[in-house]
């Protein structure tokens, strides 16, 4: 949330109005996962206090690297970017981030993953552009989608990520309609 990344509302508001709100109106699966994304921002954020700026380093926080050199192809990276890659999801994502500032989770770290492992471009890059675009930044929870995706991924996300988008539509709406939207009109 933009609110809870600039300090406009406290977390532990938030956490007693839902708890508030379950008592008197409805507990849900949606008032569950609200406090559950609440506490993974506390974990990320805890654990950007405990290893300071190694979160920040090529290496990571254990000095780790892949078996290729990072690449810092400019051309690959704006493809990434503009959501130009020809990977429907990846290019919803992308596009999405770009229009509103906004992903969820399941968007940033396949972006993140698809940057490092698939493109081999210096997860940083990724974490600055993270920086420079998301309207709910913070420090600790954008790079960690990014570091996260090279340094502790596994492809059982991968599924997660294509049962989400059969419900969610998500890349009918930033590819399939934008191309539409955008395509010039003839005759």
């Amino acid at each position: 949330s933009p609110y809870l990344a600039t300090g406009s509302i406290s977390p532990r508001f938030l956490y007693w109005e839902i708890k508030r709100y379950e008592s008197t109106r409805n507990k849900s699966n949606s008032t569950y996962w609200l406090v559950h994304e609440m506490f993974w921002r506390d974990f990320v954020r805890f654990q950007g206090y405990y290893v300071g700026d190694k979160m920040f380093k090529i290496g990571g926080l254990y000095d780790t690297h892949p078996d290729w050199p990072w690449s810092y192809d400019k051309r690959v990276f704006k493809a990434w970017v503009d959501g130009d890659t020809g990977f429907p999801f990846l290019d919803a994502c992308a596009r999405e981030i770009a229009a509103t500032g906004y992903s969820c989770h399941i968007g940033r770290e396949t972006l993140g993953w698809f940057l490092c492992v698939d493109t081999g471009l210096d997860w940083r890059m990724g974490g600055e552009w993270f920086e420079s675009i998301l309207i709910d930044y913070e420090p600790c929870a954008n790079w960690y989608w990014v570091l996260s995706s090279f340094f502790y991924s596994d492809f059982l996300f991968l599924f997660d990520l294509i049962v989400f988008d059969e419900f969610s539509g998500s890349v009918w709406y930033w590819t399939i309609f934008l191309y539409s939207a955008a395509k010039p009109k003839t005759g």
